[in-house]
């Protein structure tokens, strides 16, 4: 799976897991993995870790810079 596409799914996980509130450990829930092998197999969702370590805070850098866009 290209880069770009990893990204994109990434960006779609993290954007569920905050927007529902859901835990971090949602991603390594087996339900989870197998819902996201049903869908997209190629793609391996990313590590709790990673969601939280990375993948959030730059979503909520991005989230911030269009909100305060939005306020200008």
């Amino acid at each position: 799976m290209p880069r770009h596409r990893v990204d994109e799914c990434h960006r779609a996980v993290t954007s569920g897991i905050v927007r529902g509130m859901l835990p971090f450990s949602t991603v390594e829930a087996p339900w989870f993995r197998e819902m996201i092998g049903t869908l997209k197999p190629k793609y391996c969702p990313p590590s709790r870790d990673l969601l939280s370590n990375t993948l959030i805070p730059s979503w909520y850098t991005i989230e911030c810079r269009s909100d305060c866009r939005w306020m200008e």
